[in-house]
């Protein structure tokens, strides 16, 4: 079943559906009436939609009732990745809001290829709503503003773990699996850039709390490890 996240709290037994959402239930979804539909509002709160009619641009929906349900983990992740184009950072974005993060920011690194901050706010809010419908999210992932690694480390210190993924990080230091055996309620979660971390960096971090973990034997691209660490937060949470 179709899911929509509307920008609006479900107040009464009807509620209006237009622009984007109405296209992609008419023309892309060829929807009919009585057909069935997920509605998330801005509350969080899931209800069961029926079609009572299309016209106008707009569509009615009678909300039939409230459905209990919670995709989402039980601590908040946050990815934070080095700033890179903006083609590889929409991939990460959709993935990650597939694969549970709460919050996504970029950070400007010194080996960061990409010097321009794309920041079309829009185009990534729309790529995240999308991704959240399809993945049946229960709640949509947060965009952040790009940081420097100074705005980072005071941006990181409401996170009770944070981890930096390294690829030079020592062996069996930081175990990932031992780290993720304790209870968080909030993990920052930081991959390097094309070019990696430099030096001076990696020890900024590390004097601020910052875990350095491996994530194996290979070396990861920019846009791959971010999904692996994802993964692997959901595999370890969500078997507990």
């Amino acid at each position: 079943m179709q899911r929509y996240f509307i920008d609006q709290v479900v107040m009464t037994k009807e509620i209006t559906i237009k622009d984007a959402d109405y296209h992609h239930i008419k023309n892309v979804m060829r929807m009919e009436k009585d057909d069935l539909i997920e509605i998330v509002d801005l509350k969080g709160c899931l209800y069961l939609g029926r079609i009572v009619d299309l016209n106008n641009k707009q569509v009615i929906v009678a909300i039939e009732e409230e459905l209990k349900e919670n995709n989402e983990f039980d601590v908040e992740v946050t990815i934070a990745l080095g700033l890179v184009n903006r083609n590889k950072t929409e991939e990460v974005l959709r993935r990650a809001v597939e694969l549970g993060a709460s919050k996504f920011l970029s950070v400007k690194l010194k080996r960061s290829v990409v010097k321009h901050i794309d920041d079309k706010l829009d185009r990534k809010e729309k790529i995240v709503k999308e991704a959240a419908e399809q993945s049946k999210r229960s709640k949509l992932m947060l965009i952040e503003e790009t940081k420097s690694l100074k705005e980072l480390i005071e941006y990181s210190k409401d996170y009770d773990l944070k981890i930096c993924c390294y690829e030079d990080a020592e062996k069996n230091t930081n175990s990932l699996k031992k780290l993720l055996k304790e209870k968080y309620e909030k993990i920052l979660v930081l991959t390097g850039p094309e070019g990696g971390f430099d030096e001076a960096e990696i020890e900024v971090l590390k004097a601020n709390d910052f875990k350095m973990v491996s994530l194996g034997k290979r070396i990861l691209r920019a846009e791959t490890a971010p999904l692996a660490i994802l993964a692997i937060i959901a595999y370890e949470s969500e078997q507990s």
